[in-house]
């Protein structure tokens, strides 16, 4: 018996205004049967913990929270609420993801009725919010682009473990718990691809439900997007001990035996000086007028591969 029906699980760091805000429309969730908010603080040293306190009595649901030690990144978080969460479902949601009144309703829907199996998961969608201007880079992000892709996708259909989005994904706590499968606290981006991966070996499949929706109040520009892209690639770097196939997946197989002349094509096509005379600036150009996904692409390529192939950062004394 499980005390609640669903625990939604939310790491956050430095973000309080945006949580407040969050946590606050979780409270106008509609048919959302018994659930519970665990929220872990990964050490972000500001009034987060103070703001929760204050609310938390005041909310029309069980929030809990807890704070980490130190700054141990997203994974840490996720894996400590994930083992305080005492819900049948576990939903797994960003601190910026604002839910819709439908949210919690329409994953616990899919999980009791569509797909009751112990080994199913659901992957809710997410819109940017709505004001501010969501520019024409935001889409590509969201649909096509290096964050999100539900563009390719469509309502109800079974999906891969590369659309695993921890920003607002639901599964069963029990086969969690039978796995043992936690998120790998060595990295701090992709890792959600990374865990959907063993999870996905381990027998899980994934269905996309278009109607559990959260909108994503982060509003991004074209520079951040391309220095957030070049730490992804730093990050994919330790993918190729820790998981080889989710390395050779996001790399395409690249730095596999075999492949290097294809890698030596690519590498001065993504070179930075080309990005600087020819992507970048295009880019820039498209970025609030037209979408341009080739464009777009070949910047953000540009610098994942830069951050990829990067002279690893040396070890402090």
């Amino acid at each position: 018996m499980h005390a609640f029906d669903v625990s939604v699980v939310i790491p956050t760091y430095r973000r309080a205004a945006i949580l407040h805000r969050t946590l606050m429309l979780y409270g106008e969730q509609r048919a959302a049967g018994r659930f519970e908010i665990i929220v872990v603080d990964d050490a972000s040293g500001d009034g987060t913990p103070v703001m929760l306190g204050d609310i938390a009595g005041s909310l029309p649901y069980p929030l809990r929270f807890f704070v980490q030690d130190a700054n141990c990144g997203p994974s840490a978080a996720r894996n400590r609420a994930l083992r305080e969460a005492q819900g049948r479902i576990l939903l797994i949601a960003g601190d910026d993801i604002l839910p819709e009144p439908n949210l919690i309703a329409e994953h616990s829907a899919w999980h009791d009725s569509r797909h009751p199996e112990a080994a199913v998961a659901v992957l809710g969608r997410i819109l940017w919010a709505e004001p501010p201007e969501v520019t024409p880079l935001m889409r590509w992000l969201e649909t096509s682009g290096s964050q999100f892709g539900y563009g390719r996708i469509r309502h109800g259909e079974a999906v891969d473990y590369g659309y695993f989005y921890t920003s607002n994904v639901s599964l069963k706590r029990d086969f969690l718990r039978e796995t043992g499968q936690f998120l790998d606290e060595r990295l701090r981006f992709c890792e959600d691809s990374e865990w959907g991966q063993r999870l996905f070996a381990r027998g899980l499949s994934l269905r996309y439900n278009a109607e559990a929706l959260g909108r994503h109040l982060h509003p991004i520009t074209l520079p951040e997007s391309l220095r957030r892209m070049e730490q992804v690639g730093r990050a994919v770097r330790a993918l190729r001990s820790i998981n080889p196939e989710n390395f050779a997946r996001l790399t395409g197989g690249l730095l596999e035996p075999g492949r290097a002349g294809k890698l030596a094509l690519l590498r001065l096509l993504l070179h930075p000086a080309v990005d600087a005379a020819v992507y970048a600036p295009l880019a820039r150009l498209c970025e609030r007028r037209v979408v341009a996904d080739k464009i777009y692409a070949a910047s953000h390529a540009s610098h994942l591969m830069r951050g990829l192939l990067a002279e690893p950062a040396p070890e402090s004394p």
